[in-house]
């Protein structure tokens, strides 16, 4: 597949746009390439010097959406969110199924790594892994889900990996929580995230960002341009949390650091903050669905099937 020459778009991007219709909730990046996953179930790998792709597998066939793609020690790891959902590493074709789970989110550190899914039976399906992804076994610490609560697969951006042992992540729903193990999952902590109480609104994503720092955005999908309540602040490591002096313009689904820079993306647009998320500068309108840096561009895929690439020297102080 090609991809036509770089073009310029607004406020400081350039835009690559496939061929295919088809959008990329998952999406990261190494030091040569894009690496995208896509709602009909097919991976690409993505060469922006180039302008080449290529499909790296296609699970259309196995229904669901590819909503996460990881880089693990050189090895690409996607997750599908469905009815069940499916865990699969395309470097070894190793498949990992985790029946009628719908999976929301996964993420490595070194050899461990943790996934989320949906609760079953009122529980939240959590899964760790201590030997890259080899075998997922299920958390010791069992989590009670609250009534209409879940997790959103916006980005595959709600959980994370702190270090080996420690595992985070964030629900949402008629109840929005923090949750974070230091011990694999064994036991668990959980604060309350201030978002609205509606079956489509909580927090779509989260990143920490220092020590003790977490964002976490979101807000109701279904009112992409309401401002209130899309992104709120932690400085005590989750347990307490505070909005933005000026918060992001509307609905958000991934948000990401890189170096002193925050930047997250919606429906409505994209925003950056230089001062760990208490302050949100919109950069652009744009339909914007997750988010990755490659070298030295913030990379953002898009909800008409491109992939738009902004300088991020432009950002800085």
């Amino acid at each position: 597949m090609l991809f036509p020459a770089l073009c310029n778009a607004q406020a400081f991007g350039e835009i690559v746009y496939t061929t295919r219709k088809c959008h990329a909730r998952g999406i990261t990046a190494d030091k040569s390439y894009i690496y995208v996953s896509t709602n009909d179930g097919s991976v690409f790998k993505i060469n922006p010097k180039t302008k080449k792709s290529v499909e790296l597998v296609n699970l259309n066939n196995s229904g669901g959406e590819l909503r996460d793609i990881e880089l693990v020690q050189n090895q690409i790891f996607c997750m599908q969110s469905g009815d069940s959902g499916l865990v699969v590493n395309l470097s070894t074709n190793k498949r990992h199924d985790f029946h009628s789970v719908f999976l929301d989110g996964m993420d490595f550190y070194g050899n461990s790594g943790f996934l989320m899914g949906d609760p079953i039976n009122d529980t939240f399906s959590l899964f760790f892994t201590i030997n890259n992804g080899k075998i997922w076994n299920p958390c010791e610490g069992k989590i009670l889900a609250k009534k209409g609560e879940a997790g959103f697969a916006a980005s595959g951006s709600t959980v994370h990996c702190l270090n080996d042992s420690t595992f985070m992540f964030v629900s949402g729903g008629l109840k929005s929580r923090f949750f974070i193990s230091t011990n694999f999952g064994s036991t668990w902590n959980n604060y309350t995230i201030p978002f609205p109480e509606s079956e489509s609104a909580g927090p779509f994503s989260i990143v920490p960002f220092g020590k003790e720092r977490f964002i976490a955005v979101g807000g109701d999908y279904k009112l992409p341009n309401d401002s209130l309540s899309t992104c709120f602040v932690s400085t005590n490591a989750g347990k307490s949390w505070v909005e933005p002096i000026k918060r992001p313009l509307g609905y958000r689904s991934c948000i990401i650091a890189y170096k002193n820079m925050l930047f997250t993306c919606g429906t409505n647009g994209m925003d950056y903050s230089l001062d760990g998320g208490m302050r949100w500068t919109n950069i652009n309108n744009q339909n914007y669905l997750s988010l990755t840096v490659f070298k030295d561009k913030l990379v953002a895929s898009t909800s008409t099937h491109s992939i738009h690439l902004f300088d991020l020297k432009k950002f800085k102080h």
